[in-house]
């Protein structure tokens, strides 16, 4: 008749019910898989989850990167540790040096521990201003980074032995402006330092020296701090000086510029000098001041025995290359005696009293 059977209308309520109810708990069961229900089972929004997708995207390309530099890592260090070893390197090394100093130089073998490497021996020979380098048992540990670029860098280089010889007759180099960024270092520490540099008519020679070099302020200057040592110079009144402490730096233009410097000469006397050599110009300036030498010390031997005080002077020693000194200043003597002039002896003049002795409480002599 057209009406519909209770049970059979409840029964196909439930099994309606029930259907819905597993298609409900299989898209739960999805999105809790999807890390999208919340501890309180509140579904997140789509345009939410998308969001959060897009913040991680950066996070995701940085850890690919990651992941991919801990797998090249091991690879490149095996490759520069094979490449430092190998005569290309120490090619490049000898090719840079010798370009920065205008000379044919050449490392021994290198050694190497880590990234600490050793140079038992170094010799370069120059046409220029630069005649003759010789260097041993350099030490030093290189930074990796910078070799990538085919540039050395370190923090603390240290040398047992320098010596450099020096024509100042001849051009100086023209230092490259980069120079410093090519080789570069914080700080170079020589045990022995020794050279001569050659003026033309004379030569001024060192030896037994132990240095502190820094870069300066400015691009292709060095900063020097020496100890101990001596100074062999080509004056007569000064022929070794004791060296105590010098400051010095050296600059672009190529002048070397003594800032300071404090000298024991002869065996109770002392002096402070200061002045510059212009190695591009072919000229040099000094001045200082003497104190505290016995004269007997610096006259001749006739005349040590006639004249006694004690020594001071002002002087100033300037010149060119190839040519004299030329010495000015003045010498003081006080507290001493005169008991003759050796020139006196041998004058046409008549001395009553020749041996006679005159005290000296203070006397100035002009150099010329």
């Amino acid at each position: 008749l057209g009406i519909p059977n209770v049970e059979l209308l409840h029964l196909h309520r439930r099994r309606h019910l029930r259907q819905r109810q597993l298609r409900g708990l299989a898209l739960l069961l999805r999105l809790h898989a999807l890390h999208l229900v919340t501890p309180v089972h509140r579904v997140v929004r789509v345009r939410e989850v998308l969001q959060v997708r897009q913040l991680l995207v950066p996070y995701v390309f940085l850890l690919r990167h990651l992941v991919l530099g801990a797998l090249l890592v091991p690879g490149g260090y095996i490759w520069l540790k094979s490449y430092l070893r190998s005569e290309g390197f120490r090619s490049m090394v000898n090719q840079k040096v010798s370009q920065v100093l205008d000379v044919e130089a050449a490392f021994d073998k290198f050694k190497w521990d880590g990234m600490e490497i050793t140079a038992p021996i170094f010799i370069a020979d120059g046409k220029g201003l630069i005649q003759r380098i010789e260097a041993d048992e350099l030490k030093t540990e290189v930074r990796f980074g910078p070799l990538l670029s085919r540039r050395l860098e370190t923090e603390d280089l240290r040398l047992r032995r320098l010596h450099v010889e020096i024509d100042a007759t001849r051009e100086s180099p023209q230092f490259e402006k980069n120079s410093q960024g090519t080789v570069k270092f914080e700080s170079a520490r020589i045990d022995e330092i020794s050279g001569t540099v050659d003026f033309g008519e004379r030569a001024l020679r060192w030896s037994g020296m132990r240095g502190l070099f820094k870069p300066g302020q400015g691009p292709g200057s060095y900063d020097a701090s020496l100890t101990r040592g001596q100074l062999l110079t080509p004056l007569a009144l000064f022929p070794r000086l004791d060296l105590q402490e010098a400051d010095l730096r050296y600059t672009e233009d190529g002048e070397l510029i003594l800032k300071s410097g404090s000298w024991k000469v002869f065996s109770s006397g002392w002096m402070d000098t200061r002045g510059f050599v212009n190695f591009t110009g072919g000229d040099f300036d000094f001045d200082g001041s003497l104190r505290d030498v016995q004269c007997a010390e610096v006259v001749p031997e006739d005349w040590a025995k006639r004249i006694t005080g004690d020594l001071m002077s002002d002087f100033r020693v300037k010149g060119e290359f190839g040519k004299s000194p030329v010495i000015t200043g003045n010498l003081r003597l006080s507290d001493g005696y005169l008991t003759a002039l050796p020139v006196l002896d041998l004058s046409l003049i008549h001395i009553s009293e020749p041996t006679r002795r005159y005290a000296i409480s203070y006397a100035v002599f002009c150099l010329k």
